[in-house]
């Protein structure tokens, strides 16, 4: 049975960091690469340097799967390869989930059933899967109805990830907090 580490926290609060020390100690331990599931498009100068950033910070240890949408056929790619997976990020993902082309209440249903194939897949697999997000609800009311939607639709997806994993964090400032 597939284990699930869920990260969470603010923009910049060491989330990434930690989650690839976590990965790279548990990799280390089965003496094996680790999976990277990339979730983020460059789409301007700015995100292209911060990827490229996260890609130098990765390289050797780590075997990349982008996939902007459908992460839960990159991720079972990713686990039937690697006794461990690193999923960044479900926030940049749930982004790219909300501006596709269609009605703005479909975006969450299609959302929550690709992450409940995902969630099968790491259960069904031996594989540890280490799941990054943004706690995106600790902020003021957006004021348009897409920002709220995509803020509800996140808050909803973290609590579900939560749930089903098996091991919680909450980190600030650097600092990991352990939830469960």
């Amino acid at each position: 049975m597939g284990r699930l580490i869920f990260i969470t926290g603010g923009a910049r609060s060491g989330k990434s960091r930690f989650a690839e020390r976590t990965a790279e100690t548990l990799a280390e331990a089965k003496s094996s690469r680790i999976g990277y599931v990339a979730t983020a498009v460059a789409m301007d100068e700015e995100f292209t340097e911060r990827i490229r950033i996260h890609r130098e910070r990765r390289s050797g240890v780590y075997e990349t799967f982008e996939e902007p949408v459908a992460i839960d056929r990159a991720a079972e790619a990713a686990l039937a390869t690697h006794p461990v997976v690193l999923l960044e990020c479900l926030t940049v993902w749930l982004g790219n989930v909300f501006v596709r082309p269609g009605p703005l209440d479909s975006h969450e249903g299609f959302a929550m059933e690709c992450l409940e194939r995902l969630l099968e897949k790491t259960a069904a697999s031996a594989s540890t899967l280490l799941l990054i997000s943004n706690e995106v609800g600790l902020g003021i009311v957006p004021a348009d109805p897409l920002s709220r939607a995509y803020r509800d639709a996140h808050g909803r997806i973290n609590q579900r990830v939560a749930a089903a994993a098996q091991e919680a964090h909450f980190v600030v400032s650097g600092i990991p907090l352990r939830l469960k």
